[in-house]
């Protein structure tokens, strides 16, 4: 699983969270997280395994869940391949369309090589200006505006994250 996770860990539309029951048998939160080298956001399902319950294919650990942009389970399966589950990622990306369309090129809107503070700046002065540049039209809807913005910030905190 650590393979999909690097692999899509630039990515700001995917996001990967553990599950995780009976904490301390055998080892803490904190311990199953350091098992890893890529960092994980871990949910403790508490005492009535809700998730599990929820979601749980067959009766079976581990049980994976692709939930799309919708909020829908997408798939679900024990042992899924690398590939199966970078096949349904991709999908749902495809199926989500300009909303988790975004290139990090074209965020580094100052082209100095760098995501960060600069290009907010230089954005937001194209906004104010009422500039029609070629640049700034991060996530692909056509319009330079606040939501470009929010997606620089995006993919600043998730690179910052990794």
């Amino acid at each position: 699983m650590d393979t999909v996770i690097e692999y899509w860990e630039n990515n700001p539309y995917v996001k990967h969270i553990t599950n995780l029951d009976d904490l301390g048998q055998p080892y803490s939160c904190e311990q199953w997280n350091n098992l890893s080298n890529t960092p994980y956001l871990i949910i403790d399902d508490g005492l009535n395994n809700d998730l599990y319950m929820m979601f749980h294919n067959q009766d079976s650990y581990p049980t994976y869940v692709l939930i799309d942009h919708n909020m829908m389970v997408y798939h679900k399966g024990n042992g899924l391949s690398t590939w199966v589950i970078n096949q349904n990622i991709n999908e749902m990306l495809d199926n989500c369309g300009v909303l988790c369309s975004w290139n990090s090129s074209t965020a580094d809107i100052n082209f100095d090589g760098d995501i960060n503070i600069l290009d907010i700046i230089e954005l937001a002065n194209i906004i104010l200006n009422d500039d029609s540049s070629e640049v700034g039209d991060i996530n692909n809807d056509g319009i330079i505006n606040i939501l470009d913005i929010i997606t620089i910030v995006n993919i600043i905190l998730v690179n910052n994250n990794t």
